[in-house]
């Protein structure tokens, strides 16, 4: 049985037991009943039979035929001790959306897939109608600094070229991997992270029950604020509510 013939058999099974648990349903069959309906073999035990534990297999072999017969398809991965550990494809619109808007990008590596429990880890860039496209894509089974590097050499063997500006979440394995690959790069921390970190750094009584939060949100997301009066109003802030040796808030200025 080849893999398409599998895949097939797989979502035509996964219909057939949509269908009788309708057909259940309404007629209140009880799961364990007589022979009022055909036993149907669940798909992902034909599928485990025919595959057994080769299904990352499947995965890079697709991925090898695709880097064959795909103009411009690029497709790295990792193996340790016979097992999967990480990959890094990019397509050729990929490669397009790169050359035009990569020059600012986003590194995340904060979505879990279901099944395996490989981070998914999205390159974003924003095109020209401020519309997020994809620049790359990976996975990777742990969040190591020897993961992310291994990340970034293969985005760069695909690219050539690093961005001017690499936006990531506080992760410090990270951190290292970027310093040690994308040596020209400025490293910026995402917004979106800090403000959903900020409501456990600082205390509820400051945040909540005082005008911090307004003042806060009124520096840190104005576009047009000069470097200086940034520094001047950052700095009346930590000031006004004692923050000074606060370490994440000195942190993020710093």
């Amino acid at each position: 049985m080849d893999e398409d013939h599998l895949m097939n058999v797989i979502e035509v099974n996964k219909v057939i037991d949509m269908n009788i648990e309708i057909i259940e349903q309404e007629n209140e069959v009880e799961s364990d009943g007589d022979d009022d309906l055909p036993e149907v073999a669940d798909p992902y035990t034909i599928m485990k039979k025919v595959t057994g534990e080769s299904d990352a297999q499947i995965l890079i072999n697709k991925m090898e035929n695709a880097k064959m017969y795909v103009p411009h398809f690029t497709f790295q991965y990792k193996e340790e001790n016979s097992k999967l550990v990480a990959m890094f494809w990019a397509n050729e619109v990929a490669k397009c959306n790169y050359k035009e808007f990569g020059d600012i990008i986003s590194f995340d590596a904060t979505f879990n897939s279901n099944k395996y429990n490989m981070k998914f880890v999205p390159f974003i860039g924003v095109d020209n109608h401020r519309k997020c496209v994809t620049l790359g894509s990976g996975m990777l089974l742990h969040k190591h600094t020897a993961s992310y590097t291994w990340l970034l050499k293969a985005f760069m063997t695909a690219f050539k070229k690093e961005p001017t500006m690499i936006v990531t979440d506080q992760d410090e394995a990270m951190k290292r991997a970027i310093e040690a690959v994308f040596t020209k790069a400025k490293h910026k921390l995402c917004m979106w992270h800090i403000m959903q970190k900020i409501l456990s750094k600082i205390c509820k009584e400051i945040y909540d029950e005082t005008d911090f939060k307004d003042r806060f949100n009124k520096i840190v997301w104005n576009m047009f604020m000069e470097p200086l009066k940034f520094k001047e109003k950052w700095e009346k802030l930590i000031e006004d509510f004692g923050l000074q040796n606060h370490k994440w808030m000195t942190n993020m200025f710093n």
